[in-house]
Order: C-alpha cells, then structure tokens, then sequence
C-alpha cells in the first residue's frame, strides 16, 4: 500500500468516527506517525480536479477596532 492510499484510509476511518489509535493500526503506522503524516498531507483530501476551491469568508478581528 502506498504512502497516499495509507492517507486516503486513515482519513477516511477518522471522518466516519474511528479513532486516531484504530486509524493509525489499520495502515500499520503508530498514532505519532499518523499525526505527522497528516500534518504533512493535510487532514482533508485534495479538491476533485477542475473543482473550485472556496474558503468561508474571514471576519474583522474584534481586537483591531478600538
């Protein structure tokens, strides 16, 4: 299985609930493992191609207004 699929498994078992414990032993990884390679690839999975990405608009800081 490869670095990616062990990705696309471990989110897909943490998104329907499971564990980061359960997760990281179903493709073989320790949980600190799992952790970093989902710091490194992102915990969502890359948009569809041709997909436009969209980000929820920011708000103004309530601190910067005085």
């Amino acid at each position: 299985m490869t670095l990616e699929m062990k990705v696309r498994v471990a989110r897909q078992m943490l998104s329907v609930g499971n564990g980061a414990a359960a997760a990281a032993e179903a493709v073989g990884w320790s949980r600190a493992t799992l952790y970093r390679h989902l710091k490194q690839h992102g915990t969502e999975p890359p948009p569809a191609e041709g997909a436009v990405v969209t980000r929820r608009p920011r708000g103004r800081s309530r601190y910067g207004q005085s």
